[in-house]
């Protein structure tokens, strides 16, 4: 009589299950956030303070090869877009925005059609977007939008999913022997970590939610006084 297959199964180590262990606490103890405007759960293991630096550094280096344009009309109105945006992200979510330098440039290049926001309230158009947006308020819905995904934090909750990935996979190596690598991947994959877009779905219906990011006719904030001192800054 024919013997069945057996199901092998992989030996772990003591210290690969310490491993396992310290990952998931760390993941823990990384602390869950609520998305402000949508009340949303999310995992975030970043400060806002280090958001911001983060959007900053890639600022800089996102305009380290395109043309910036300095005045016109086009620019003028970008200016106009991001103030409105800017009093409304501070009004509605003082808790993250209040420490926002916004900062807007207008990148000349007909060719691409978007528009891009950082963390710290650092943003760009493209002039190949405005043929699009048609007006001031359709280009305020592009931006808002935009802006939306950084108030809303979704960068560092990406990031901080693409690090328990590594985490994962590292502790799941360690705590296996070497035949089972190969599923490892497959894990990840099945779960949808690996080559999803930068935002899921969820976290671009949640930048069209108008309890994160509205944006509206210019008040009287606290972001709106700094801005006419100069708040909203471009290269």
């Amino acid at each position: 009589m024919p013997v069945p297959n057996m199901i092998h199964v992989h030996s772990v180590s003591p210290r690969g299950i310490h491993w396992l262990v310290m990952v998931l606490v760390g993941i823990l103890l990384a602390g869950c956030h609520s998305v402000p405007g949508s009340g949303r759960n999310q995992l975030n293991r970043y400060s806002v303070e280090q958001e911001i630096r983060m959007g900053s550094d890639a600022y800089d280096q996102m305009l380290e090869n395109v043309t910036v344009l300095e005045d016109g009309p086009e620019v003028e109105m970008i200016d106009r877009v991001t103030r409105r945006i800017a009093a409304s992200a501070e009004r509605l979510h003082p808790g993250v925005a209040e420490d926002f330098d916004w900062e807007v440039v207008v990148i000349d290049d007909d060719s691409v059609a978007n528009a891009w926001a950082l963390p710290g309230g650092k943003m760009a158009v493209y002039t190949g977007l405005l043929p699009y947006t048609k007006n001031e308020d359709g280009l305020a819905v592009v931006m808002g939008h935009e802006a939306a995904h950084a108030i809303a934090r979704h960068g560092g909750e990406n990031m901080t999913r693409a690090g328990m990935v590594g985490l994962i996979a590292v502790g799941a190596s360690v705590a296996m022997d070497d035949d089972a690598q190969p599923y490892i991947g497959a894990t990840a994959a099945a779960y949808g970590l690996l080559g999803e877009p930068a935002f899921s779905r969820v976290q671009e219906s949640e930048a069209d939610d108008p309890r994160v990011i509205v944006p509206p006719p210019r008040g009287q904030s606290r972001a709106e006084h700094r801005l006419r001192r100069g708040h909203v800054r471009r290269r």
